[in-house]
Order: structure tokens, then sequence, then C-alpha cells
């Protein structure tokens, strides 16, 4: 309500005093009263309920239900084992969730800063969290604004207010009042709000909100609302986990009963094996195995300055279908470039430091048209150079400077030369500024840029052509400026004659501005678009400059995929969702419909990351199934939505993130098939035997030893497996599709009975010898033929043997430190005590050896008939 107040009735309503500010006393009041300036922070659990949280999987809680029935009848061992496994899978994910929100936090900590305030009548420098309604604070060009306040002197202040509205247009202040309650932020002209940027001029205000009460706290608080999402990744390993538990308790029933059956003074030994063989289904070592690789991957990341703050993301990422991107700083460089010139039927290019006419490079310092356009370029200028290469200003205006400098001029020698002696400042009524320059040979210039409209007017002779030239630049998205000039001669009392001032100027130039794609962007868009991701632009943004950076990226390729604000406040939910399909930008966009947008972008399927750094991003990137927030250009409200953040804002580190997504999830499914299909193997070894009342053929240390050293190390390899050559050259998968589908399913049967079936054979071919022979030859055997079939679940359809697998030495060691334990359980007295196994003969070895063959042989023809598959269906397509 502030905006529609006058000055007076604004400082009379928050007790306020101009010239001194508030004292001492009011300060403390309102500091009780108000709190201090900062945004609210989601409440953050204690760490013992975040450890907590990691034992309420299901797989995880089957798992404490076992160990702890394991130290009721004394099996400490087992018992202990397992619940190392769980405390150890706690504390990794544990300790990696800290890790990334201590990174969070440091990059919070890098954006405390300071305000300008005067108190007590005297001017003090203060941290912007201290802040109160009723402060007087000073802003200057490159201050970011503490808290929303009233503006009681404005001069020449531009604000780029981007981070809140999305538009990337800095907005030109006032003082005046403004009529009406409902008046939109981007309009409210004579208000600065916090978090936004001073880019021109300076100005005076009165602060009339902080923290929470602050357009930016406003939005902020809508993210408290929204729950913790459950990501893709967790969904199925929970649902992969009940399925399996059912199947282990159903098995482990039928094995009880039919031991008891077949001797009744086994009970201990049935209810030990009982338990062993539903642990052994039950992949106890997915969520250790998924902890560790998906940490693994995250340090990668990290690597590429990204930090993820929940593991899981970055497998979410790998499903990834869509990019709901905003513009201005994620796809562009948040700061203007001169890109074209047109100097009277004459068109230049320019491209840093290049200038080209006709496809030719020019010498703007020999041209002498070119060079008084760029004298006047930055003559009539009000940015300047900080330091070496940095400009403060309006960013049109400092974009001017550094083209000339890039033209090789010298913009302050050229200032020094030509001495400004009166000036007209741009205002939005006019659209113009002027600037009287004293030359060092005494002669006087009125040089001025602005608007076509309101520069061509003054022009000498027909001005169509400039006017048109104006209209093409601004067609394909350019922001241009035309800039004239005028020698002056007479009194310069009669410069303040506008009239005077602005007649007969001759025509020099129109110079077109925008702000360019990041280098690296248009790369990652077009991998993206070949690994089925398709890129959507949303922007606060004018639709024709949005419209043209969409074709620079290649996403608009014909009319009708772009809409703005005003269209889609006309379309229902159905027609925004058949939309959808061909739109590729949203221009003009206020954050309620970016939120739509997502929404409706999910509803449809799709699988959606949502990058932002404003506060108008936020709820969007909460909302999303990844959201993604820029580390250095973002604000602390975008960071605390995301999942993960990009500390160097760089758009490629996305692209890369789903191709490693990509890689994790199919490194999920080849040590998932590989885990399941081995814990069932055990099953269908002692199922069938016990129930025909032979000798129980595993016992329970032998699971567990199964378990704990011929599966998790090559796991954990299987999940480290580089991503293949061709993953950013197929479709992702679909939203709802399963991690194990009915088809993998079915080959896990497949290869399950072909792992059983070497034990059984050993099994009955050793028991000719000893029943202990057996049990050890069943052991032995089963450990050498879970080691081949982790050599051949590298990859779905490639050979064991295949020149196009990347070696994994983790895989390699892991393989050669079985086998060195296995001979030590086997052959050393102290092995056979702890492992209850006896040393085998060498024709039982040499046939465990032999047999253990069964599942790679089988699997390998199975893949020669996928590739043969595969290859006639291409060749029938072609």
């Amino acid at each position: 309500m502030f905006h529609s107040l006058s000055i007076a009735e604004t400082l009379t309503q928050l007790r306020s005093d101009e010239a001194n500010g508030l004292t001492l006393i009011d300060i403390q009041t309102r500091l009780r009263e108000y709190g201090e300036n900062v945004l609210p922070e989601k409440r953050k659990k204690h760490w013992i309920l975040t450890f907590i949280g990691y034992f309420k999987d299901v797989l995880v809680l089957i798992l404490l239900a076992a160990a702890a029935f394991s130290f009721f009848i004394g099996e400490i061992k087992d018992g202990t084992v397992v619940l190392v496994i769980i405390v150890a899978n706690a504390l990794m994910g544990f300790f990696q969730e800290k890790k990334a929100d201590n990174a969070i936090a440091a990059l919070k900590k890098l954006s405390v800063g300071c305000a300008k305030v005067i108190r007590n009548g005297e001017l003090a420098v203060i941290e912007t969290k201290l802040l109160v309604p009723g402060d007087i604070i000073l802003i200057e060009n490159g201050d970011k604004i503490p808290a929303d306040a009233r503006l009681i002197e404005a001069v020449y202040l531009k604000v780029s207010e981007s981070a809140l509205t999305g538009e990337s247009k800095p907005v030109e202040k006032t003082v005046h009042p403004i009529a009406g309650e409902s008046i939109p932020l981007g309009d409210r002209v004579n208000m600065v709000y916090k978090d936004t940027v001073a880019l021109f001029g300076r100005g005076k205000a009165i602060v009339t909100a902080t923290g929470v009460h602050t357009e930016m706290g406003q939005i902020s608080e809508l993210l408290q609302g929204q729950g913790e999402k459950v990501t893709l990744l967790k969904r199925e390993l929970n649902r992969v986990g009940k399925g399996l538990t059912i199947f282990a308790i159903a098995a482990a029933l039928l094995i009880f009963v039919s031991i008891l059956l077949s001797d009744a003074s086994y009970l201990k030994d049935a209810i030990l094996t009982a338990i062993s063989l539903a642990v052994a289904v039950v992949p106890e070592g997915i969520p250790a195995v998924v902890t560790t690789v998906l940490a693994i991957s995250v340090a990668r990341l990290a690597h590429h300055r990204a930090i993820v703050r929940k593991l899981e993301a970055v497998e979410t990422l790998g499903s990834a279908s869509c990019i709901l991107t905003d513009k201005t700083g994620t796809l562009t460089k948040n700061e203007m470039e001169v890109s074209d010139i047109y100097l009277d039927q004459r068109y230049v290019r320019v491209s840093g430091t290049r200038f080209e006419e006709n496809n030719q490079q020019i010498d703007p310092k020999t041209d002498k048209r070119l060079s008084w356009l760029i004298y006047c370029s930055v003559l009539c200028n009000d940015a300047k150079f900080s330091g070496t290469d940095t400009t403060v200003g309006d960013p049109t205006e400092a974009c001017l400077i550094q083209m000339a400098r890039q033209a090789g001029f010298d913009v302050e020698n050229i200032r020094t030369e030509y001495k400004r002696i009166f000036e007209i400042p741009f205002s939005s009524e006019t659209k113009r500024m002027t600037v009287v320059v004293e030359g060092p040979d005494g002669r006087m210039f009125a040089f001025t840029k602005g608007a076509c409209e309101s520069v061509c007017e003054y022009l000498k002779g027909a001005n169509q052509a400039h006017s048109g030239a104006s209209e093409q630049l601004a067609a394909n998205g350019i922001r241009n400026l035309v800039y004239s000039c005028k020698e002056l001669i007479g009194d310069r009392v009669a410069f303040e004659d506008e009239g005077d001032l602005y007649k007969d100027h001759e025509y020099l130039g129109t110079i077109g501005s925008k702000d360019p794609l990041r280098p690296e962007v248009k790369g990652a868009v077009s991998l993206a678009e070949s690994a089925g991701v398709k890129t959507v632009m949303i922007t606060g943004d004018h639709k024709l400059i949005a419209t043209d950076i969409g074709r620079e990226l290649g996403i608009v390729t014909r009319n009708g995929q772009v809409i703005d604000g005003s269209d889609l406040e006309t379309m229902s939910e159905a027609d925004l969702l058949s939309a959808l399909k061909d739109i590729r930008v949203f221009s003009r966009m206020s954050p309620q419909q970016k939120l739509r947008i997502v929404a409706a972008t999910m509803k449809s399927g799709e699988t959606v990351i949502v990058t932002g750094d404003g506060v108008n991003d936020a709820p969007a990137i909460k909302m999303a199934d990844i959201g993604v927030a820029m580390g250095i250009s973002g604000t602390d409200v975008a960071k605390e939505a995301a999942d993960m953040v990009l500390q160097d804002d760089n758009y490629s580190t996305i692209v890369e993130a789903i191709k490693q997504g990509r890689g994790i999830f199919n490194n999920f499914i080849k040590f998932l098939k590989y885990q399941i299909s081995s814990n069932i193997s055990g099953v269908l070894i002692i199922f069938p035997l016990t129930i025909l009342g032979f000798p129980i053929p595993l016992l329970p240390v032998h699971i567990l030893l199964l378990n704990l050293v011929s599966e998790t190390g090559p796991c954990i390899a299987l999940g480290l497996e580089k991503p293949e050559g061709n993953i950013m050259q197929t479709k992702p998968r679909k939203k709802n599709e399963p991690l194990l589908t009915k088809a993998r399913w079915y080959r896990i049967g497949f290869e399950s009975i072909l792992l059983a079936s070497a034990g059984i054979i050993i099994f009955f071919v050793a028991l000719k010898t000893t029943p202990a022979a057996a049990v050890s030859a069943t052991l032995v055997t089963a450990f050498l033929s879970r080691l081949w079939h982790a050599l051949n679940a590298r990859s779905e359809t490639l050979s064991i043997f295949s020149r196009y697998l990347q070696p994994n030495a983790g895989l390699y060691y892991t393989v050669g430190g079985t086998l060195i334990f296995l001979y030590l359980a086997i052959y050393t007295s102290v092995g056979n005590a702890l492992t209850k196994t006896v040393p085998l003969n060498w024709s039982l070895l040499i046939m465990s050896f032999l047999l253990s063959l069964i599942p790679v042989i089988g699997v390998e023809m199975y893949k020669m008939y996928l590739r043969k598959n595969s290859a006639l269906q291409r060749a029938e397509s072609s």
C-alpha cells in the first residue's frame, strides 16, 4: 500500500524522520517487534532425527528385525554382521547430506551484505539483517537493495528486478505516488525490493518491510508449505523391496516347514536357515551400494562445480525428459553486448573485438562514420569502468563503453577530450538522453540517443530508412538506440532551449544490443535434445526477445512455438496440456504462471527439471522433480528450494548430470539384476533339496558369507561402471517405468535357474564323497558362478569378451580378492573352523570350476540372440 502514499504520509505512518532517521530506542523496539531482516528458513531437523530417518526404508526395517532375532536366539555373529551393514549405510547417507548442507550454508555466507543507513542524524554502515521498518537507507549504483522500501529521493535511479519479477530490463524509478492498491510489482516504480540491484543513479528510501514481510520473504514462506519430495529412485527401491520381502517371507516359511517335516529335531537349524535365507533373498546390500554409488557420483559432480543436496537427485536427473529453464542469467549471460550497427544502408555485425561489414572485417578507428558514432555512444553515456574490465551503470550503457574499448578506443581519453558541459537525462517520458560536450578545439556538439521515434522526429531529411532498420532489429529481439548529433553555434545559455537544441540533428547510426547466450548453452541444449530431453524456456522478458533467444538456441523452429502470459491466461488446463507438445518458449510469465506450467508439464507425464536463480523461480524449483538453482547469481531462496546448486551457473553441468544419472540408472539395473538373481539362486538350491529330504546344501553362515563377500563388492563395482558411449543418444525412460520391468524379471528368473543348476549338480556329485564335501563344493561353486556372473552383468547385450566394454579395475580387484578369500576359507584350518567347510580334492575343485561356467555360457547365448534380433530389427526398419 505504501506505493499509493505520499512521502510525507509514508514517513508519518512509519514514525520516521527523513533527515535524522530512527533513534537507538526506536531501533531496539522495532528489532524486538519485527525480528531481524533475514528470510525465513525451514526449521531444520535435529541431527539425531535426520540420522534415524535413514532407518525407515522397508529393506532396512526387515534387516533390523532379522538382526534382532539373531541376537535373541544367540547368533551374535550373524546379527552383528547385518547390523554393521545397516549402520554403515545410514552413516554414509547422513554425512553426505550434512556435507551438502554445509556447502549450501557456505554459499549463503557469501551473500551477507551491508546497508548505508541514516540513524540518529548520522550516516552509518550496518549489517543488512539489522535493518528495521522506518530506517532511512541510501542507495547507489551497484548496491543490492537490503529491504523493501518507499523511495523518497531518486536521481536517475534504475533497478534490476529480474530476481523478483523475471523482467531483465531495468526499471526506472520515481518518487511520485501511484494510485491503486492492486498495482503489479513491476509497475510500482516508487518502490524498491529486497535483493534487487541498483544499476544506475542513486536514491534515498524509507524501509517499509523487512525479513519475512518483504516480497521476497512472502515467496519464501510459500516454499515452507511444500513437503519433501519422494524421488523416483526411492519409490522404485521401496517397491522392489516390498516385493522381495514378500517372496523372502514365503520362501523362509516353506524352507522352515520342509526342514521340520524331514526331521523335527532340526528346529534350531530350521529357524536359522529360514532366517538366513530370508536375509539372503532380501538384498540388504542395496542401501549400502546405492549410497556408495550415489556418493561417488555426487563427488564427481562436485568436481564439476555442482552441489547435490540429496543423493537420490542424481538418479532422478538421469530420468529427466524436460528442462524448464528461465532465460536471464541461466541461458544468457545477464549482461548486454552490442551485436548490430546500422549506418545509412550499411550494416555492421559486432562480435567481441571483431567488426564485420559484408563478411569483411573492418577497423572502426579508420572508419570515420563508425568512429564518430562510437564517440557519441561513449559521450552520451553515464556508465563507467570500475577496475580493469568491470562496468558500473545501466547494462545497455555499460555494453556501449565495452564495445568502444574492444574497438580500440580509450574511453577515459575520449571523455577527457570532449568535456560534458550540459545534459538532459534520459526519462521514460522523452525516451532519450542528450549531452552537450566541448571538444579540444573549442567546438561544441549535442549528442542524443534514444528510442527511434523520439530521436528521428528531429532529424534533417527523411528518416523512413532509419525507422525501418530499428524495426527490423526489434523484430529480431534486439534492443536498439538511435544516435544523432548537431554542432552548436552560439551562447551556452541557449542550450536550455530544447527546441533549438534538437532542431536539425544529423543521423549517426543505430546500435543494437542484446543479452547473449552463454557460450556453452547452445551445445548443451543440442546434446540434451539428442538425448530426448526437451528444453522449454520460461521468462518474464518480452516475446520478441524470448523468440530470438529460442531461435538462436534452435528450440524455436516455426510459428506457434512461443506464447506470452496474456495468451496463457485465456487457456484452459486441457488446452495447456495439449499445447505443451509444441510450445517451447513462454514469455512475459509471472511466478504463478510458471508454477502452472510446471504442474501441467509434470501432469503430462514428463520428469521435469526446473532451473532458475531468482526468488520468483523458487516455488517452481521446489515443485519440480528436480530443482536446480544458480550458485553465483541465484538468490538464497532459490538455493534453499533446489535439489542441486550450480556453483558456476553453467547450464552444461545440468546435461552432464543427466548423463551421469543415466549411467547410474543403468548401473542400478546391472547390480540389481545380479544381486537378486544371485540371492534367488540360493533359494532354488536349498528349497528343492530340503523338500526331497537331502542335507541342507548351504548352512546359514554360508548364505551370509555369499551375500557379504561375493555380492557387496561386485555390486559396488558394477554400480561404478562408466556410462556407455551412446548413452546420450537414447531416449529417457518413461516416468512410471520401473527399474525392473517384466522382461528384466523374466531374465532374472532365467539367470537364477542357471546359477542354481550349477550348485545343485555339484552337490549331487560331491555327495558321493561326504555330506561335508558336498556342502563345501556347493559353496565353492556358488562363489565362482556368482563371480563370473558379475563379469557378465556389466552389459545387458554386450559379450563378456566385448572390446566395447571399458575396463573396470574395481570389479577385477573384487574378483581377485574373493578368490583369495575362498582359498583361505577352504584350504586353511582357521578358515575351515570359521566357515564350517572342509578341503576339496582336485577333482571336485575342477568340477566346481567347470560347473560355475554354466551361467556364463547360458547368458552369453541369450545375449547373442538379443544382438542378432536387434540387428534384424534395424535392417527391417531401414
